[in-house]
């Protein structure tokens, strides 16, 4: 069964004015174009001393349990929030565009957003479907995408979906961390 479907040729212009130079997110935190916030179980950055007994062996398999289910409840309150799309950078050079994808249900995106690092100490080239992933929150004009170490990237162009975020965040045991 198809997990994605492309959105039609209309909207697929719309998103790309909508989220403007999106694929370069991921490659340089700092844009122009966007801001951006941690949400992360941490409530603080780490020091070095913090992250070296924060990841890896040094954590047991309930507390990564606990801290996967923290992200899990944050992406159902999304779904349940706000429309989620998944994307795809297609092409290279001047040719390079950005392919916009629905999810066929609910489930077919709770599943391509399950987190990516859910073994302790192993990190996984990429979840169920393969590598990070990364959606875009139309009705807030943001992108979330998955990173590592427990942490993962919301980039927003307005005020009012930090308010949004934070909410969600908080209610599902997370932190925003600028």
């Amino acid at each position: 069964m198809r997990k994605f479907v492309n959105v039609n040729k209309n909207r697929q212009q719309a998103l790309s004015k909508k989220f403007p130079d999106i694929e370069n997110l991921g490659c340089d935190d700092q844009t122009e174009k966007y801001e951006f916030v941690a949400i992360t179980v941490f409530d603080h950055w780490l020091t070095r001393d913090e992250a070296e007994k924060s990841f890896g062996s040094q954590i047991s398999k309930e507390e990564q349990e606990k801290r996967n289910n923290s992200f899990m409840r944050f992406r159902e309150l999304l779904f349940n929030e706000t429309e989620v799309l998944t994307y795809r950078c297609k092409g290279k050079g001047r040719n390079e565009f950005v392919s916009f994808k629905a999810f066929t249900s609910i489930n077919a995106g709770l599943e391509y957003t399950y987190p990516t690092i859910s073994n302790v100490g192993f990190h996984k080239t990429g979840g169920p479907h393969g590598r990070f992933f990364q959606v875009v929150l139309p009705s807030i004009d943001a992108v979330y995408r998955e990173n590592y170490d427990d942490t993962n990237l919301l980039y927003y162009k307005n005020k009012s979906t930090l308010e949004v975020i934070e909410k969600l965040t908080e209610a599902s045991g997370l932190f925003c961390l600028k």
